[in-house]
C-alpha cells in the first residue's frame, strides 16, 4: 500500500514538472483552442508575472472569436492578482477601447490588491466613455478604502454622470461580492454607513438609469436599494423601472422602493398592479407585495388587493402577502387582532413542504422583527430544518427578533 502511494506521489511530481515545463505559449494556444481551459489557467498563475502579458493580450473580446477566452484570460489574471495590476493599468491608459473596458473588469476582480490602480481608474471615470467610466466605478468600489478619497471628490464634478457613478461606488465600497448582488440571509440591505455627500447625488444616480443598459440598470438599482429612506429622490425613477422591459430590473426597482420605505408610498398603485399581473414573473409579485409591507401605514390602499391575494394564493406569494398585510396594519408596534391570521400563517409556513416557502416564511418573520416573538418557538423549532439555507434564515431571524 505504502508503495503504490509513493508510486502516486511520484507520477504525480512529474506530471505538475511536466506542466510547468511548458511555455506560456503553449497554455495560451490551449485557452485560444478551448483546450484544458482550467489546466491552463492553473498553469498560467503558477507562472505568475511572466504570463500576463500574453494574457493581456487575449482580453481583447473585440478582436477574439470566443468570448470564453477573455473570461479564462481574466479569470487567470485576477489570480495572479496584484503583480498583474501594473500591467492592466497600462492596457487602462492605451488607446484600444475594448481592451480598456476589459482591463477595468478585470481590476474589479483582484479587488484591494488593485490599490495601485487607483490614478488611472480615476482618469477613466472621468472620461467620455460611459462604459469605461461604469466599469472604471466598480474597480474603484472592489479596492475600496484606497478609494475614498478620488471617489469622494469625483463627487463634486460637473458632469452628473461622473457624479452618479461616483456615488455608486461609494455606495458598494466595501461590499463583498455575495453583498453586491443581495445573496446574504439578510437579502438586499440598507447601509447605515453611507455618507452625507453620498446621499446628496442619489438623484443624479437615479438619472443615470436613463442612459444605461439592462445590466446597469440593475447595478444602480442595487445601490439605490441600499440607501433606504434618503433614496426619496429617486421614487419617480423606481416607479418607472417597475414597467421595463426586462423582469430583472422590475425585480430590483421593486426591492429598491421597499427599502425606500414609507417615502416610497407614490409607489404604491405600481406596486399593486405589479402584484396584480398574471403574466410578471413570480419574483416580481413577491418583491412588489413585500415592498408594500416594507412601506407601511402609507400603503394602506393597498389593503383590499393583499387580502384577496392572501386568501387565494399559496406559496411565497401568499407569504409576501401575510408580512405586508401585517406590517401595513401594525399599530403601537403590535399585530391587530385582525391581522392575527395572516400572522398565524407565517409561523405555519415554516412547516411547507417547499424550503422556497420556509425561506420566505424566515425572512418575513425577521423583518417583522420583535414583534414578532410569537413565532420564537416555531423558529426555534425550524433551527433543525434539513435545509442548510433555512436554517441561516431562521438564524437571523432569530437575532433580530430577541435583538441581538
Amino acid at each position: 500500500m505504502r508503495t503504490r502511494f509513493f508510486l502516486w506521489v511520484a507520477l504525480l511530481g512529474l506530471g505538475l514538472a511536466a506542466c510547468s515545463s511548458k511555455p506560456a505559449s503553449y497554455w495560451i494556444q490551449q485557452l485560444k483552442e478551448g483546450k484544458g481551459k482550467q489546466e491552463a489557467v492553473d498553469a498560467l498563475v503558477s507562472m505568475g508575472e511572466p504570463a500576463v502579458a500574453p494574457l493581456i493580450e487575449l482580453l481583447d473580446y473585440d478582436k477574439m472569436e470566443l468570448w470564453s477566452v477573455s473570461f479564462w484570460a481574466q479569470t487567470a489574471l485576477a489570480r495572479i492578482g496584484e503583480p498583474a495590476v501594473p500591467a492592466l493599468v497600462k492596457a487602462l491608459n492605451g488607446a484600444d477601447r475594448g481592451l480598456r473596458i476589459q482591463a477595468a473588469e478585470t481590476l474589479k476582480l483582484i479587488g484591494p490588491e488593485a490599490k495601485d490602480a487607483v490614478p488611472a481608474l480615476a482618469k477613466a471615470l472621468i472620461g467620455t466613455d460611459e462604459n469605461l467610466r461604469a466599469e472604471a466605478a466598480g474597480a474603484l468600489s472592489t479596492i475600496g478604502e484606497p478609494a475614498v478619497p478620488t471617489l469622494v471628490d469625483a463627487l463634486r464634478n460637473q458632469d452628473g454622470r461622473v457624479r452618479a457613478w461616483a456615488a455608486y461606488a461609494l455606495i458598494e465600497s466595501g461590499l463583498t461580492s455575495q453583498e453586491k448582488i443581495g445573496g446574504g440571509y439578510g437579502g438586499n440591505e440598507v447601509r447605515p454607513d453611507i455618507r452625507p455627500e453620498v446621499k446628496a447625488r442619489i438623484l443624479d444616480l437615479a438619472q443615470a438609469l436613463q442612459q444605461a443598459d439592462e445590466e446597469k440598470r440593475r447595478s444602480i438599482l442595487r445601490a439605490l436599494g441600499r440607501v433606504g429612506p434618503e433614496a426619496a429622490p429617486a421614487v419617480p425613477f423606481l416607479i418607472e423601472a417597475l414597467t421595463d422591459p426586462s423582469w430583472h430590473v422590475r425585480l430590483e426597482a421593486a426591492t429598491a422602493l421597499g427599502n425606500t420605505g414609507p417615502p416610497a408610498q407614490a409607489a404604491v398603485p405600481a406596486l399593486v398592479e405589479a402584484m396584480k399581473a398574471p403574466s410578471e414573473k413570480r419574483f416580481v409579485r413577491h418583491e412588489a407585495a413585500e415592498a408594500l409591507g416594507k412601506i407601511g401605514a402609507p400603503a394602506k390602499q393597498a389593503l383590499p388587493h393583499l387580502r384577496q391575494t392572501w386568501a387565494r394564493e399559496q406559496g411565497q406569494l401568499r407569504v409576501w402577502a401575510a408580512f405586508a398585510l401585517v406590517q401595513i396594519g401594525r399599530e403601537r408596534g403590535k399585530v391587530r387582532p385582525e391581522d392575527q391570521a395572516a400572522f398565524s400563517s407565517l409561523v405555519t409556513a415554516l412547516k411547507d413542504s417547499g424550503s422556497e416557502v420556509r425561506k420566505a416564511a424566515a425572512l418575513a418573520l425577521g423583518q417583522i422583527g420583535p414583534e414578532a416573538k410569537g413565532a420564537l418557538p416555531a423558529l426555534r423549532q425550524a433551527r433543525r430544518d434539513k435545509d442548510k439555507h433555512v436554517r441561516g434564515y431562521v438564524t437571523v431571524a432569530l437575532k433580530r427578533i430577541e435583538g441581538k
